[in-house]
């Protein structure tokens, strides 16, 4: 084992999605897929769910997880951030002494067991302070258009004769998960910083299901 914690944060509500961690996803709940998925990777001394609600830690307990009891309050409202949370979270429970710690979010059906073992390997060989999961935009960003008064723009417009092709790559966290190692993470208090490491998700496995249109782009995308 590798001294390594995986934390999987679910709160209860959702705003665009009604209950969407707890939401079936071809008859099992997100969360539980989310269990299932750190489970095969074996590579985790424990799996806890965080979550403020007992329906929740129920589930996660049919899954094989288990928890520290329901959150606080104070950690428990939207405008909590991950950073926040998790703070609470090892403060509360005592969780330093993981050497390290996974934050996966449930709502990921597209994750692989594979890209966790693989993440975390690259995690350490790169003495990185912490990792993030990031994919690649689906359209050159660079040329954005801005609306104003019914009418459109390019946000840089350097880049409005340029061809997609021409236009460096970017990227964005695609909303799986992070590594981190615990006693870094304690000092900075920020999962991202000047050593924070990463690992690539394929485009066709990473969609961030915050809608009902990315729910039905998802479940394309897992019958493939």
């Amino acid at each position: 084992m590798n001294n390594l914690l995986c934390i999987i944060p679910a709160r209860s509500g959702s705003k665009r999605i009604k209950n969407k961690n707890i939401l079936k996803f071809f008859k099992i709940p997100f969360l539980g897929r989310t269990i299932i998925t750190a489970k095969k990777a074996k590579i985790f001394d424990m799996i806890v769910v965080s979550s403020d609600s007992k329906k929740i830690l129920k589930i996660g307990n049919k899954y094989g997880a288990k928890h520290f009891g329901l959150r606080e309050k104070k950690l428990s409202g939207d405008k909590i951030t991950t950073d926040q949370l998790l703070l609470g979270e090892i403060k509360k429970n005592r969780l330093e002494r993981y050497e390290f710690i996974c934050c996966i979010y449930p709502a990921t059906p597209l994750l692989k067991y594979t890209d966790l073992i693989n993440a975390f390997k690259k995690f350490q060989s790169g003495k990185f302070d912490s990792m993030i999961s990031i994919t690649e935009y689906d359209y050159p960003i660079f040329r954005a258009l801005n609306i104003k008064d019914r009418k459109i723009s390019f946000k840089w417009k350097k880049f409005s004769n340029k061809r997609s092709q021409e236009i460096e790559n970017m990227h964005h966290d695609c909303g799986y998960f992070y590594f981190f190692k615990t006693k870094s993470f304690m000092k900075k208090k920020k999962l991202i910083n000047n050593n924070t490491g990463f690992f690539k998700i394929e485009r066709s496995n990473a969609i961030d299901i915050d809608t009902p249109i990315d729910l039905k782009i998802a479940k394309k995308l897992f019958k493939k």
